[in-house]
């Protein structure tokens, strides 16, 4: 056997015939409930796993890297999030924005990666409703729940949302109805829900009558969520 043959598992960290290893592979656990951020101005999250340990890891190595070896095992949906997310009737999914720095060294944008699936997945459009102001970061690793909570909001509407794209007249539609405008607003990996909150504030201040879901392909610590709902009442 050559050595040049093999993969190294981005889970274990050992080498491997395949991209990922049987037991890093049985790890990922697709999620199918939602959850409680407890972030003011948020409903519901809805993250596809729930990824402590080894799936935190692989979706760490996506973000990073691109990982397109890692994506087959990724980007799959559990058939009761899909038809909840579905069940939501969404105007549109929205993906948090990325600075194009960060996009340039990582080869994508990660969030809008995670939104395309979902929206394709559930049929809702992909809406870009959001932007960095001067290319702000959003970067938050290694900040304590303090400093993500009171750092500057780096968020605004979009210049590119404009009576030129095909879903204005619609939300403009529900503006002036009165009627609730369901959104879902989508990171990659969701730590505290600080990004999350405060993007919904500016989408809130442009929409007050906006209701926002979020979601993201991984949910994990330090928060610590409270399902909204028990199990059992979700059960046929």
């Amino acid at each position: 056997m050559l050595w040049s043959s093999l993969f190294f598992c981005p889970g274990c960290l050992l080498p491997s015939m395949v991209s990922l290893c049987a037991s890093c592979k049985r790890s990922i656990r697709p999620n199918s409930l939602p959850f409680d951020l407890g972030r003011d101005g948020l409903e519901a999250c809805y993250p596809i796993h729930l990824s402590a340990g080894t799936t935190r890891r692989l979706i760490q190595v996506w973000k990073e890297k691109r990982g397109n070896l890692l994506r087959s095992h990724l980007f799959r949906m559990d058939s009761a999030l899909e038809r909840t997310l579905s069940d939501l009737n969404l105007v549109a999914v929205v993906p948090i924005p990325q600075s194009r720095s960060r996009t340039d060294r990582r080869g994508h944008a990660s969030a809008r990666d995670v939104a395309e699936f979902i929206s394709f997945r559930i049929g809702s459009p992909l809406l870009e409703l959001l932007d960095l102001r001067v290319d702000h970061p959003t970067h938050m690793t290694g900040k304590s729940r303090f400093e993500r909570d009171h750092s500057s909001n780096p968020f605004r509407i979009s210049e590119n949302f404009s009576a030129e794209n095909p879903l204005f007249g619609m939300i403009e539609g529900r503006v002036f109805s009165g009627k609730e405008i369901p959104l879902l607003l989508v990171d990659d990996l969701i730590t505290s829900g600080a990004t999350l909150a405060r993007a919904a504030t500016v989408i809130h201040g442009f929409l007050p009558r906006a209701r926002i879901h979020t979601s993201g392909l991984g949910l994990r610590p330090p928060v610590r969520p409270e399902r909204t709902a028990n199990p059992e009442s979700l059960r046929p």
